[in-house]
């Protein structure tokens, strides 16, 4: 599947939420939740769309997730911003490259399995969080 835009998705839950859907482009704006949820999609490529102020949940989020490419994207100002979760053996051989992450609440970028070998990240821009509200620190 293929969305092309330019144009803007605003005011959702989920700008795009796909299960079991594979190849899309797309530029998504101000949801309440997610802008992209890839959830148990496999072989998916999300590349050049600007996601941002998704207050409520991940810029992108990849669950259940395989061989997906996610590459020059910008996403600035979600809660979190790029996001990879696995359950049980799954979210693996995933390519993460290219991408600018900023000015998020919870986390520029992140990966549950906390290494090196499930998945790839190589020249992302990140770095910028932003304490959330509720921080003490």
């Amino acid at each position: 599947m293929k969305i092309i835009g330019p144009g803007t998705i605003s005011g959702f839950w989920a700008g795009i939420l796909f299960e079991h859907v594979r190849s899309f482009e797309v530029t998504l704006d101000r949801n309440l939740g997610h802008g992209f949820t890839i959830n148990g999609a496999d072989d998916n490529q999300i590349s050049y769309n600007k996601i941002t102020g998704n207050g409520g949940g991940y810029g992108i989020l990849l669950f259940i997730a395989a061989r997906n490419l996610v590459s020059n994207n910008q996403v600035f100002s979600n809660h979190s911003g790029i996001v990879i979760e696995h359950s049980d053996n799954s979210s693996v051989g995933n390519t993460i490259t290219h991408n600018t992450s900023r000015e998020t609440a919870d986390g520029d970028m992140g990966d549950t399995w906390f290494d090196c070998t499930h998945n790839t990240w190589t020249n992302n821009g990140f770095g910028t969080r932003t304490r959330p509200a509720s921080s003490n620190l």
